[in-house]
């Protein structure tokens, strides 16, 4: 439940702030989502960085 909430906090943050930078910027930009998001959970809500976070977030890198 609370990485829903996170990740919800890390959208909105991002896509606020998003329109300010350029499209081809925006693109390599939006690869980094998972990690700010583990990074806001990890801050806000004392959450470990686990090594399944890293590989999953990994994983998402990679797929795109």
């Amino acid at each position: 439940m609370t990485a829903v909430v996170v990740h919800e906090i890390a959208m909105l943050i991002w896509n606020q702030n998003i329109r300010h930078v350029d499209a081809a910027k925006a693109s390599i930009l939006s690869n980094l989502e998972p990690f700010v998001t583990i990074a806001m959970g990890s801050v806000l809500l004392y959450k470990p960085i686990t090594r399944v976070k890293k590989t999953m977030s990994e994983c998402c890198l990679i797929s795109k």
